[in-house]
């Protein structure tokens, strides 16, 4: 018999909480009696964070296997715990490295492949000013495709301010832009 808890998670009747002080994770363990054979089911529920449907709900041989079971899970919660308070960290203290005249590109389409590129104009602490530039086909490399490079200062629109992200890229409206490679990239049109 289950009984609905306050945040919509089901616990079993009678269980007992594991709750680590350190993790937003709980375990209940229970036992069931199996009516035709008499023998004991071991079982276990876990939740985590604010997640009302559940990490895992098993049913183990023994209390050894569903304790060994219990703390692999745990431990695999600490850790996640770890990456994601180490990520946190990452993104508090990233600094990107675009500077004055960098160019950035976006490669985009269905059915065809766009390219748009952006130069960065002014660098402010964490965001930079762009301005979309415009691009000059280099070689044709087949039927309606080609190689296409940016030309630094051929400016085709307004200045945007856009925050650099974790991962030294800027966003715009439906894509991303990354730092140019540096080299001619490809194109194609739509047949």
């Amino acid at each position: 018999m289950f009984r609905p808890s306050m945040l919509g998670r089901y616990i079993p009747e009678g269980s007992r909480l594991i709750k680590p002080l350190d993790l937003d994770a709980w375990v209940y363990l229970y036992e069931r009696q199996n009516q035709a054979t008499g023998k004991y089911q071991f079982l276990a529920i876990a939740y985590s964070g604010k997640a009302t449907n559940n990490s895992f709900h098993i049913q183990f041989s023994s209390d050894e296997r569903r304790r060994e079971h219990v703390q692999q899970w745990i431990q695999g919660q600490r850790e996640r715990a770890e990456r994601k308070a180490k990520e946190m960290q990452e993104r508090r203290e990233f600094k990107h490295s675009l500077k004055v005249n960098d160019i950035l590109h976006s490669s985009w389409g269905y059915d065809q492949t766009n390219n748009d590129f952006w130069q960065v104009v002014e660098v402010r602490g964490k965001s930079v000013m762009v301005r979309p530039i415009g691009k000059m086909t280099i070689e044709e490399t087949g039927f309606m495709s080609a190689k296409v490079q940016p030309i630094p200062g051929e400016f085709t629109g307004e200045p945007e301010l856009k925050r650099v992200c974790f991962g030294n890229y800027v966003k715009f409206d439906n894509q991303h832009a990354w730092l140019w490679c540096g080299k001619p990239v490809y194109e194609s049109y739509y047949a």
